[in-house]
């Protein structure tokens, strides 16, 4: 699919703001997306970005180009120590941690629109934005995002593997359903 505003919507509750646009430095050509159980990849030229959910309130986030994200959702932004940044939106609930494990992370605010870029290192940016709802309990992301992708497509294999068997006819629905049944 090709989607010139490709966005995140506010993933830790129902609500349908669109809290950050995802986008590279370079916008030469369309942006493309494509999705599996596991992730999003956006692809643009030869900018490759893939974005999975770590755990229910964690996206990892993996580039080989800087990756962009901007949004006019932010009321303020704080350092909270190299690579980390607590960014605190304009709903009282709209809390986020971004840490770059992997890159360099710049950000700057003007006039109620911020935008982050995470500049890759070694051809590489990884981060991590999660998503919190009181005070942040300080962690380090330990796994890379190819260990939490690999754990993820085995976790949902497994899943798929312990599901009953349907015929032919009904399998894309039934892969569907379990999708949705494991993503939950």
């Amino acid at each position: 699919a090709t989607d010139p505003d490709m966005v995140l919507k506010y993933f830790a509750g129902l609500d349908e703001r669109r809290v950050f646009r995802f986008g590279f430095e370079v916008n030469e050509v369309p942006l493309h997306y494509a999705a599996d159980p596991v992730q999003v990849k956006l692809r643009q030229g030869n900018a490759l970005a893939s974005i999975l959910f770590e755990d229910a309130n964690t996206l990892a986030l993996r580039s080989n180009v800087a990756l962009r994200l901007e949004s006019d959702e932010v009321s303020y932004s704080i350092p909270v120590r190299e690579n980390q940044i607590r960014i605190i939106g304009k709903n009282r609930f709209d809390r986020f941690i971004l840490t770059v494990r992997k890159g360099t992370l710049l950000f700057a605010q003007n006039e109620g629109d911020t935008t982050i870029v995470i500049q890759p290192a070694d051809g590489v940016a990884e981060a991590f934005l999660e998503a919190y709802t009181s005070e942040w309990k300080p962690r380090t992301y330990e796994r890379s995002f190819r260990e939490i992708e690999e754990a993820r497509r085995a976790g949902f294999a497994s899943f798929l593997e312990a599901s009953p068997e349907v015929p032919e006819a009904h399998q894309k629905g039934r892969d569907l359903a379990l999708y949705i049944n494991w993503s939950s």
